[in-house]
This record gives C-alpha cells, sequence and structure tokens, in this order.
C-alpha cells in the first residue's frame, strides 16, 4: 500500500560528512515536518542523491557505516543499484536513499538525473547533457545556483525550458539560497510553462554541512517502501500540481559566510594542483 513521503530532492553525502551526525539531522528536519504538515506517522523520509563523481557510491557508504565504531545506523536492505534503506538503531527510525547523479556541463551550470541508475558524462553542453538525461527516463532537474542563472547562462537555461516543457523537466531550488532573496525569476517563468520547482537541501562541501540534510524539501504521495526509486519517479513525472514545500533555507549571513569558505576551498584547492617553480 503507498503512502505519502517528505523528499529532500537533492541530496550530497560528501566525504568530509559526518555521517551519524548527517542521518540523525536528517530524521530530526523530517519529524518536525511530518509535525509542522499533520502528517501521519507513517511518512517515509527519502533523500534523493545527486552524486557527484568525486562522492562516495552506495558500496562506500555501506562500508563507512559498518567501520563506525559508534553504529547508530545501519543498512537493513541490500545495498543494490538502486536504492538503501537505513535504520537507527535506538529507535529504527528509517530513511531511504534513493540513488541519483549531479552533472556539471561545460558551461558550469548542473543538471541533475534523480532517481536513476545512470549518470552521463560531465563536460557537455547542456542541451546536449538534457537530452540524455531525459532519454534515461531520470527526473531531470535544472538546479538554481549562485550566480549561474545570470546573464548568457540564465539565457540557456530559459532556452531549455522553452523547448523541454514537451517532456518532463524540473527547476531546482535549494537550502543554501537565503530567505530574503528575492525569487529567482526564471521559477516563476517555469511555473508559468507548467515546469514544477523542486526544493532539497544541497548542501556544500564543507564539514558541518551534514546538518541540513533533509531541512528542505516536498510533500508526495504514491510512495511504495517496496519500490522506492519506481515510485518516487512515478510520483514527480505525474504531478499534477507544484507539490507542498517544507522547511527554510539559510540566513543571509550564513550563506555568506558558507560562499566564503567555499572560495577559499576552491583557491586551495587550484593551489595544490598549480605545479611548484624549481629554483
Amino acid at each position: 500500500m503507498s503512502i505519502p513521503c517528505l523528499v529532500d530532492a537533492h541530496t550530497h553525502l560528501h566525504a568530509c560528512f559526518d555521517l551519524q551526525n548527517g542521518l540523525d539531522s536528517a530524521t530530526q528536519h523530517f519529524d518536525h515536518a511530518r509535525s509542522q504538515l499533520y502528517l501521519p506517522p507513517e511518512t517515509a523520509a527519502v533523500l534523493l542523491l545527486a552524486r557527484a563523481r568525486n562522492e562516495p557510491s552506495f558500496e562506500a557508504l555501506s562500508a563507512r557505516l559498518e567501520r563506525t565504531e559508534d553504529r547508530r545506523w545501519h543498512v537493513v536492505s541490500p545495498v543494490g543499484s538502486e536504492s538503501v534503506r537505513l535504520v537507527r538503531v535506538s529507535d529504527e527510525a528509517t530513511l531511504y536513499l534513493i540513488q541519483g547523479f549531479q552533472i556539471r556541463t561545460r558551461s558550469g551550470l548542473e543538471v541533475l538525473a534523480l532517481a536513476s541508475t545512470e549518470s552521463v558524462a560531465d563536460g557537455e553542453e547542456l542541451v546536449h547533457t538534457v537530452r540524455a538525461v531525459q532519454s534515461q527516463g531520470a527526473i531531470t532537474v535544472i538546479p538554481w545556483g549562485v550566480g549561474k542563472w545570470l546573464g548568457r547562462r540564465g539565457r540557456r537555461v530559459r532556452q531549455i525550458l522553452d523547448v523541454a516543457r514537451r517532456v518532463p523537466i524540473f527547476v531546482g531550488d535549494n537550502s543554501g539560497r537565503p530567505q530574503w532573496m528575492a525569487e529567482p525569476q526564471l521559477f516563476s517563468t517555469a511555473r508559468s510553462l507548467g515546469i514544477y520547482v523542486l526544493p532539497g537541501s544541497d548542501p556544500l562541501p564543507v564539514a558541518g554541512q551534514e546538518l541540513t540534510i533533509g531541512r528542505y524539501g516536498l510533500l508526495l504521495e504514491g510512495f511504495e517502501p517496496s519500490e522506492p526509486l519506481g515510485s518516487v519517479r512515478d510520483a514527480l513525472l505525474t504531478l499534477q500540481a507544484q507539490p507542498v514545500v517544507f522547511g527554510n533555507r539559510e540566513s543571509w549571513l550564513r550563506s555568506v559566510v558558507l560562499q566564503t569558505r567555499m572560495q577559499i576551498r576552491r583557491f586551495q584547492s587550484v593551489s595544490r594542483m598549480k605545479p611548484r617553480e624549481v629554483s
């Protein structure tokens, strides 16, 4: 029998994260959303992974949990290519992790292939990446990012939305977009074209960001615990209206701090890659 589910539609499990704390925090966020939306306790909690090339696989995730001395969470269903069910030892709180990928295009824009077991190559043009993801039947999302929808890149996204509305496509919001920031124009453009906005946490690869997992997402109907990936994909592809959104986003100050940390991290990464001068 199908049940409702709360979905974080843009989750990362970066290597720098404390997985146990991240899963605990996600459970707390989902519990709060159930209470706020007056949902039954059996409402499922789902994390749609958008795994980048350097993020751990399901197998690596399972191994990390098994190696942890304080094993608060464990995998109770076989680790496969589609989904993983995790249960907390203390109270049997359950999280479903569903496979998906994040693809970086040539222009730096990203495309998400959610509820999918196959990725596509990085570095292609946006239109080719979108078509490749759509051809797999994956949930295709162009996520908002700081500064990424401005100028020429913003026009490219608009062109994609104009064409791609004839096949399922979504745009993505994330919890890192400051609370008092005006909504991106492309969100209202998307809605006018019958394209829905999928919110997710999209935690940055910075220690401590695992605590944001599950804080921002949407409510879906029709989740089947025996078919996590298929039921979520079907529910999203058959949406007839913008789904209910739960949670909140970062403050302006916190957003600025995080973006500054990310810029420092990128600078340090580039510096390490530069060859040393020989004296």
